[in-house]
C-alpha cells in the first residue's frame, strides 16, 4: 500500500515560476521574454476612483440652477486643494469664494453641487524578483520565471515584499531579540527561529525592515501581523517551535542574497507562501511540479500537527526508517498507518502519516 504526505519544497536550486496579477484589470507594460529587476513595474492599474460633493449653492446663497455662472474653472479641469472653484462678487469689491477641499478634477456640476473626482493614483505591480517574463496575461499580469532557491512556508501575513536576507539567530530554535531589529535591519528580510514580542515587530517596522521569516509565532501575534507594512512568514507552525533545520540552513547559505516573499494566492486553494531567492544557474534539475509524494525509507520528513505524546517533537526533522503497510497502535490507543522516523538525537519514534510532511 502506498501512503502520501504533504510536501514542503526546500530547494537549493530549482525553476521558480510565479504569477504577478493586478487586483483589477489594467495595463501590462512588459513583454514576454523581457528581463526584469526586483523593483521594475510589470503592470499597473488605476486605484478605485472616489468623489467628493461640495454644496456650492448653499455656500454662495444662490439658486441651484444659477450655480454654473459663478464657476471659476469649467468641468473637466484639474484642481488642487485650496484652489478657487466658485466666486461671487459682493458689494464694495468683496466676494465669496468656495475652494476645493482636495486635489482632483472638477467632474460635474449638478443640482447646485460640485462633484470633484479624486485624482487617480496608479497601483504599480512590481516584479519583486530578478527574472524573465515567461507569459503575459493581457490587462491582468504576468508569469515570471527564474532559477534559484525556493522555500515554502506555512503561513503569511498577506503581503509581498523583497529584501536582503539577514539571519539574526545562531540556531533555528533561538528567539528574535531587541538588538536584532535595530538600524542594521533596514532594507533586510530578518530571519529568526521564532518571535514572541509585539514590540519587536513595531521596532522592525520603524527601522525600515522589509520582512520577517520565523519558524513560529504565537497566535496572538498572528492576529496582529496583518497590520504591519512588511510581510511576515511562518515556516513551521503557530506557537513556539524551532525552524526546520533544512529551511534554516538554506537561509543561512543565502545570507545577504535578495529574497522575494510571495504570499499565498487567494484564488488558488493549493497555494503556499513562498520565499524565492534567485541565483545564477545554467542547469536546473527540478521543475518542481509534483503535488504529492509517496512516503519511503530514506526520505527527509518533518513532524507536523503534533499533539499529545508527539508534541515535544513538533517541527523536528528526521529520516524515515521504515513504512508500515498496516495500521499500528499508537501510544494513545488509536490504530493508524505510519512510519518509524529517526530523529537527530538518535531516537526512533513511530509517527502517523497524517503527522508527516516531506521535505523535498
Amino acid at each position: 500500500m502506498l501512503f502520501y504526505a504533504g510536501i514542503t519544497h526546500v530547494k537549493l536550486l530549482t525553476t521558480i515560476r510565479r504569477e504577478r496579477l493586478l487586483p483589477t484589470p489594467g495595463e501590462v507594460i512588459v513583454r514576454r521574454g523581457q528581463e526584469v529587476t526586483t523593483v521594475q513595474v510589470v503592470a499597473r492599474t488605476p486605484q478605485q476612483t472616489s468623489y467628493t460633493l461640495v454644496d456650492g449653492s448653499q455656500a454662495l446663497g444662490v439658486p441651484p440652477d444659477a450655480l454654473e455662472q459663478y464657476l471659476v474653472v469649467p468641468p473637466g479641469t484639474a484642481v488642487t486643494q485650496g484652489a478657487p472653484l466658485l466666486r461671487k462678487k459682493g458689494a464694495l469689491g468683496s466676494s465669496k469664494v468656495v475652494k476645493s477641499p482636495l486635489d482632483g478634477v472638477l467632474y460635474q456640476v449638478t443640482n447646485g453641487r460640485i462633484i470633484i473626482q479624486k485624482r487617480t493614483v496608479l497601483f504599480e505591480l512590481r516584479a519583486l524578483m530578478a527574472s524573465e517574463v515567461a507569459q503575459v496575461f493581457p490587462n491582468q499580469g504576468v508569469v515570471l520565471e527564474t532559477s534559484g532557491s525556493l522555500i515554502q512556508a506555512l503561513w503569511d501575513s498577506g503581503k509581498d515584499g523583497t529584501g536582503k536576507i539577514q539571519v539574526t539567530t545562531a540556531t533555528p530554535a533561538d528567539t528574535l531579540a531587541e538588538d536584532q531589529v535595530g538600524a542594521a535591519a533596514r532594507g533586510a528580510v530578518v530571519v529568526a527561529g521564532n518571535v514572541d514580542r509585539l514590540d519587536l515587530l513595531h521596532q522592525l517596522e520603524d527601522n525600515g525592515g522589509r520582512g520577517l521569516i520565523v519558524g513560529s509565532m504565537p497566535a496572538a501575534l498572528c492576529r496582529q501581523a496583518h497590520a504591519f507594512s512588511f510581510p511576515i512568514f511562518i515556516t513551521d507552525g503557530i506557537g513556539h517551535y524551532p525552524m526546520a533545520t533544512p529551511i534554516f540552513d538554506l537561509l543561512q547559505q543565502s545570507q545577504e542574497r535578495t529574497a522575494a516573499l510571495f504570499g499565498r494566492q487567494a484564488n488558488r486553494r493549493d497555494s503556499r507562501p513562498e520565499i524565492a531567492i534567485p541565483l545564477p544557474a545554467t542547469n536546473v534539475a527540478d521543475k518542481n511540479t509534483r503535488r504529492g509524494e509517496t512516503i519511503a525509507a530514506g526520505q527527509t520528513v518533518r513532524i507536523v500537527r503534533a499533539r499529545e505524546l508527539l508534541a515535544p517533537h513538533q517541527g523536528q526533522v528526521g529520516t524515515v526508517q521504515a513504512v508500515y503497510s498496516h495500521a499500528r497502535t499508537t501510544h494513545v490507543g488509536a490504530r493508524l498507518p505510519g512510519a518509524d522516523v529517526l530523529l537527530p538525537d538518535g531516537q526512533v519514534i513511530f509517527v502517523p502519516h497524517a503527522n508527516l510532511d516531506l521535505i523535498l
